[in-house]
């Protein structure tokens, strides 16, 4: 498992780089705690448009060679349409979108910018976007 995430206020000075990796490696911890592992996390820290900022797919990519992934066999769960759903189209992979978060605002208020894709599954939040995946695959 993987975070792969969009941190354009590192590009506007809101925090730095290592503030973000003691937040993630603080994460790992907790989860370690409930046996839940994260691999990696892949970040775009501009704040403007570029080939590793979703919904591009560079940072995709990035993982598919450091760790021999085949993309359309990964899941890709987010919570915005218009980056996260766009991004895993893009990348031919499995498209989850929670309603946590953003979620409930991009099935609605947003849904205009990204109505050409279609996610596999809207989950109410985390857990259910697990179970549907043990379900089903």
């Amino acid at each position: 498992m993987f975070l792969y995430t969009n941190q354009t206020k590192i590009g506007r000075g809101y925090f730095t780089e290592k503030e973000l990796l003691k937040g993630f490696q603080k994460m790992q911890q907790i989860l370690k705690d409930e046996d839940v592992y994260i691999d990696g996390m892949y970040y775009c820290p501009h704040n403007s448009s570029c080939d590793c900022q979703k919904p591009n797919i560079g940072l995709l990519l990035k993982a598919t060679e450091e760790h021999d992934l085949c993309l359309k066999d990964c899941f890709l769960i987010g919570d915005t349409g218009s980056t996260d759903m766009i991004a895993a189209e893009r990348a031919n992979m499995k498209k989850i979108l929670v309603r946590t978060g953003w979620g409930e605002s991009s099935l609605t208020k947003y849904r205009n910018l990204w109505i050409e894709t279609a996610p596999d599954y809207i989950a109410e939040n985390l857990l259910d976007a697990v179970c549907w995946i043990e379900e089903n695959f």
